[in-house]
């Protein structure tokens, strides 16, 4: 009796045992497939992880110019609030100043981007010009490329205060542009090879440009509350005076440069082609025909070429060009050098005034007797 017990004890005790050891697969079994599960979850969220990194390189896009890099401290974009004040005109190159100098008023702000002298060229906004351009309530720009720069970076800081208005666009709209060149467009050197952008040296042109600039005004004061009034009659007023200035030295432009039609000049950076056509005259050579280019012997020897082929009187030169090589074809040809200044400091008339002189002399080897 005592032996079957002890027989039945251990079979009780083998059962039980057996039991535990299956238990303890099962958990290990059940252990691992959650483990397994937890891990093909991951797997899926890494794919996703993936997925939204796939479509953020797709959609991602170079920083234009005028933007800030996102990694770095971008600049921020301008305020829709228009901060109180008087009314604030900012201007890309000194040249358009004039007649705007005239049409504001005391208390108005009128700023220019590019400095007398300086040269749109590999030009580069400065954390203060940018400033200037998001408080704007008028911005001027000339197009055609030349200030495609601060044009990209308006366009990059949109305001709703600020108006944008293009020298270009009102010569398209007024008939003074040739038909193969496009007003619109950034790229400066795309521009010049195709458009000379210089269009402020056409007096009728100016002359349309000042009675613009007063219906533009009036927006812009009508805009801030400031229209009525002094406002009113100053710039309606001022505006006329400029437009007929301008209209008057475009008609004695024409009879004073009516002897030289057909004759032509040489200079260093073609700036000046849209005149010279208006004026039935030519431009022979162009000494460096890309502004980011130095000129080549071959550019040198044509220049050489016209100057004595057109017995021509001297070499024109921009300021902001080096003057090696034109000095280099004086002492070939033995003419004389000329630096005339396209831009000028925001004297529009003077500036006027003065290219006539140059040109003047470079076509006829001495300067116009002052009357």
């Amino acid at each position: 009796m005592r032996q079957a017990l002890s027989w039945l004890t251990i079979l009780v005790l083998a059962f039980s045992l057996a039991n535990m050891v299956s238990c303890s697969e099962q958990e290990q079994s059940s252990t691992q497939t959650t483990g397994d599960t937890t891990s093909h979850e991951g797997d899926e969220h890494a794919g996703d992880d993936h997925a939204d990194h796939d479509h953020a390189d797709h959609g991602h896009t170079e920083a234009t110019p005028g933007e800030a890099a996102a990694d770095e401290d971008p600049a921020p974009v301008a305020s829709s609030e228009r901060e109180d004040g008087p009314l604030r005109v900012v201007v890309s190159i000194p040249t358009l100043l004039w007649p705007l100098e005239t049409l504001l008023g005391e208390d108005d702000e009128l700023e220019t981007i590019l400095a007398p002298g300086q040269s749109a060229h590999g030009f580069e906004l400065t954390p203060e010009q940018v400033r200037l351009i998001d408080h704007a309530d008028l911005l001027v720009l000339v197009g055609l490329g030349l200030d495609g720069e601060i044009a990209r970076a308006a366009e990059n800081r949109p305001s709703t205060h600020r108006e944008v208005i293009v020298l270009a666009e009102i010569a398209e709209a007024a008939g003074q542009l040739p038909a193969n060149i496009e007003a619109h467009g950034h790229d400066h050197d795309h521009a010049h090879a195709h458009a000379d952008p210089h269009i402020w040296l056409l007096p009728d042109l100016m002359s349309v440009y000042s009675m613009e600039l007063w219906k533009v005004l009036e927006r812009a004061y009508s805009r801030i509350g400031l229209w009525e009034g002094e406002a009113s009659h100053r710039v309606g007023q001022e505006a006329g005076n400029a437009s007929d200035s301008a209209a008057i030295a475009g008609m004695s432009l024409t009879t004073r440069l009516e002897p030289f039609a057909g004759e032509g000049v040489v200079i260093n950076h073609s700036a000046f082609s849209l005149f010279l056509d208006f004026y039935g005259l030519t431009e022979h050579a162009v000494l460096q025909p890309n502004p980011n280019v130095e000129p080549t012997p071959g550019d040198i020897q044509k220049t050489v070429d016209a100057i004595r082929e057109h017995d021509l009187k001297a070499i024109l030169v921009v300021p902001w060009h080096d003057r090696s090589a034109a000095e280099r074809v004086s002492e070939i040809t033995g003419v004389p050098i000329i630096e005339v200044d396209p831009v000028g400091d925001g004297n529009w008339p003077k500036l006027m005034d003065d290219w006539y002189i140059s040109l003047y002399t470079a076509l006829s080897g001495a300067p116009p007797v002052q009357e």
